[in-house]
């Protein structure tokens, strides 16, 4: 992967153009901070929601949830997270086909309960396995690797001990 030099971020936006912002050369990546000419920004977010819209409406009905819930809460997820990388990197959160089994099988004795507190506890475990782990692996090799590019030992991070 190769990546093309951009040009200077404008005032009005967070991320600089790509090259010149019409063509990605074969193996180039456009990078989280970068963007293309916004007509092709504006098309790729367009088949983004197109993309998203049908897991996000299709999965409440076919479990039984009011969609209008689920494009509520999918959008304060988005919210939360474009707050959370402060607009690094845009992205919209939707919901998953991953649950439909699961939810389909609590309902089958007509109550919404189980399937709601079982979605719930799924996902505070898995995020919170998932974020752990994630932070512990950017903790232990994270430092590692910046060591190693700045060619010091990460026993040498916290610097010189001062003199008493």
């Amino acid at each position: 992967m190769t990546h093309t030099p951009t040009g200077p971020r404008s005032r009005w936006s967070p991320w600089s153009l790509h090259g010149d912002g019409r063509s990605i050369h074969p193996g180039d990546v456009v990078r989280p901070d970068e963007r293309l000419s916004w007509p092709r920004t504006l098309g790729v977010g367009v088949q983004h929601v197109v993309a998203m819209f049908g897991a996000t409406f299709t999965v409440p009905l076919i479990t039984g949830f009011p969609p209008a819930t689920t494009l509520f809460f999918s959008g304060i997820g988005t919210l939360l997270f474009l707050l959370i990388t402060r607009n690094r990197l845009p992205s919209y959160l939707g919901s998953s086909f991953a649950f439909i089994a699961p939810v389909l099988a609590a309902k089958a004795g007509g109550d919404i309960g189980p399937a709601l507190g079982g979605l719930t506890a799924g996902d505070l475990s898995f995020n919170g396995i998932a974020l752990g782990t994630a932070a512990a692996l950017v903790i232990y090799h994270g430092m590692r690797l910046v060591a190693r590019l700045r060619g010091t030992s990460p026993e040498s991070r916290r610097g010189p001990e001062p003199e008493l």
